[in-house]
C-alpha cells in the first residue's frame, strides 16, 4: 500500500497507524502512534459513525537482538529465525474492515539480495504462514525513499507490501508475526551475505473497504459449459473465480457486462506485484491487429481498450510496462517493447506470465483445464471469435493469443485483424475485492 497517496486509494475510513522498528542483523522494537487523516471522495454520508480502528500489543512486545543472521535450514526456521510478534483485535465487528500489514523506512544491503532469493521473510497470522517473499521484487514493488540516496551497499525505500486486504477475526484477538533467514544453499556460496544489514519498520493500518470486486452469484452457463467457479467466501481468490466488477463506477455489480475472472496476481517488468489482482474481462471488445510489427508494443489494440473515463472505478497499477516476446508459451522473458504505455486506459492486454500462472497446465498449450478463459469465443458458438490477443509477443511479426477453436494459444500475425478481438484485463488491489 502506498502511504504517499492515500487519497487515491479512496479510502472510507482509516485508523491510527503502528509503527514497530525492526532490525534484522541486530534487531530491536520500538513503538509510535501516528494519526492519519481521512481523505478521499466519499461514497458514505454516515462515516462518522462507527469505529473502524483497532487495538494492539506494539508497544509492549519484546525486543529481538539478534547480533548476526546466520545461514539456517528450511527446518529451522520455525526455532532459529528472528521474529517479531504482536496482537492486534478489531473495535467494531464489521465484516468490510479490513487492514494491511507493510514495511517502510527499509535500507537494505545489495548483498543481501542474491539471484536466488537466499535472505526470505514470512508473515504469519495466527501461527500459520500467509505470506512469504525474498525482496527481489523490491525494486519493483517497494517505493524508494526520495530522503536517502542510495550507497554503493545499501538501497532505501520508502515502503514495501507485505500483505493487503486481511479480515480481522470478528472481536477476536489476532496474533502477528513477521520473521527474517537467510536460507542455506548446500551448492551456492552464500558467505557474503552474512555480513549484510537490514533495517525496517512494520506498520498496520485500517480502514472501511471500498469494494471494485466483488464474488459472483450465478456462473455463466451455456448448453456445453459454465465458465468459472463461484469459490469460497473468505478464501483468498483461486484461478478460473468469477467476480462482477463494477468498473464503470455506477455503484452496480453488472453480472453480464461486468464479469470477469481472477487470473493471478499482477505481473510487471520481470516480477508478480502480490498485492494486486489481474483479472480477464468475459466480454470482448473490437476486433483489431495487434500492430504492425510488435518492436514497439501493441499499439493497435489502445483504441479498443476502455478508457480511464468510460471504467473510472478502476486504474492500472502503473500504465508504462515492458512488452515481452518468445516462441515458446515459457521462454517469454526478452524485452522487446520497454516502457509501453498504457496511459488514459483503465485495462490492458493479459500477459502470458499472467495467464500460466494461473492456469500452469497451459504450458503445453491446451486451455482445456481452463476453460473460463474461453467464454465468448469460438469454444463457446463458431460465430463468436476465433480468440484474444494477449500482451506478450511472439516475435517480430506475431504475437501470442488465446484460440478458443483450438482450446489453446495460437502465434497470430500482429497485423491481420480478421480473427482476434481485445479483451480487457483491470487490475485490482486484493483489499478492494470482496471475497
Amino acid at each position: 500500500m502506498k502511504k504517499t497517496n492515500i487519497s487515491k486509494k479512496k479510502y472510507i475510513a482509516m485508523c491510527s497507524l503502528f509503527i514497530a522498528s525492526i532490525f534484522a542483523l541486530g534487531i530491536s522494537i520500538s513503538y509510535a502512534i501516528l494519526s492519519i487523516p481521512v481523505t478521499g471522495n466519499f461514497t458514505e454520508s454516515n462515516i462518522e459513525a462507527g469505529d473502524y480502528g483497532f487495538t494492539s500489543d506494539l508497544d509492549s512486545t519484546t525486543a529481538i537482538s539478534e547480533s548476526n543472521l546466520g545461514l539456517i535450514e528450511a527446518d529451522e526456521v520455525e526455532d532459529l529465525a528472528p521474529s517479531a510478534s504482536f496482537s492486534l483485535r478489531a473495535r467494531n465487528d464489521r465484516n468490510d474492515v479490513k487492514y494491511n500489514v507493510y514495511l517502510k523506512d527499509i535500507a537494505i544491503s545489495n548483498n543481501l539480495i542474491d539471484s536466488i532469493g537466499s535472505f526470505k521473510w514470512e508473515l504469519l497470522k495466527d501461527g500459520v504462514v500467509i505470506e512469504q517473499g525474498d525482496f527481489r521484487n523490491i525494486d519493483v514493488v517497494g517505493i524508494k525513499n526520495s530522503s536517502n540516496i542510495d550507497t554503493q551497499t545499501t538501497k532505501y525505500f520508502e515502503s514495501y507490501d507485505l500483505k493487503d486486504g486481511l479480515a480481522f477475526d470478528g472481536l477476536n484477538t489476532t496474533q502477528i508475526t513477521f520473521r527474517v533467514y537467510i536460507l542455506n544453499d548446500d551448492v551456492v556460496d552464500q558467505t557474503a551475505m552474512t555480513n549484510g544489514t537490514f533495517q525496517a519498520k512494520l506498520g498496520v493500518v485500517s480502514y472501511i473497504a471500498k469494494y471494485k470486486c466483488t464474488r459472483a452469484k450465478t456462473l455463466h452457463t451455456n448448453m456445453s459449459a459454465t465458465y468459472g467457479s463461484l469459490g469460497s467466501l473468505t478464501r483468498m481468490p483461486q484461478a478460473g473465480d468469477a467476480f462482477d466488477c463494477d468498473v464503470n463506477g455506477d455503484g452496480k455489480f453488472d453480472d453480464v457486462n461486468e464479469r470477469f475472472y481472477y487470473v493471478s496476481d499482477v505481473y510487471r517488468n520481470g516480477s508478480f506485484n502480490q498485492n494486486v489482482a489481474v483479472l480477464i474481462s468475459a466480454n470482448n471488445r473490437a476486433l483489431a491487429k495487434w500492430a504492425d510489427d510488435t518492436t514497439n508494443g501493441p499499439t493497435a489494440v489502445l483504441d479498443s481498450l476502455p478508457t480511464s473515463t468510460q471504467w473510472r472505478n478502476v486504474s492500472l497499477s502503473n500504465t508504462s510496462r515492458n512488452i515481452y516476446v518468445g516462441n515458446t508459451t515459457t521462454n517469454t522473458s526478452t524485452v522487446t517493447a520497454s516502457g509501453f504505455s498504457y496511459e488514459g486506459k483503465a485495462a490492458r492486454l493479459l500477459t502470458m506470465q499472467e495467464l500460466l500462472n494461473g492456469c500452469p497446465s497451459a504450458e503445453d498449450s491446451s486451455l482445456s483445464s481452463c476453460t473460463w478463459l474461453l467464454e465468448n469465443t469460438k469454444y463457446q458458438d463458431n460465430s463468436m471469435p476465433s480468440g484474444y490477443w494477449l500482451e506478450t509477443a511472439y516475435d517480430s511479426s506475431a504475437a501470442w493469443s488465446v484460440n478458443g477453436e483450438f482450446v489453446g494459444f495460437a502465434r497470430s500475425t500482429s497485423s491481420a485483424a480478421t480473427d482476434n478481438v481485445v479483451r480487457p484485463a483491470i487490475e485490482v488491489p486484493y483489499m478492494n475485492i470482496n471475497y
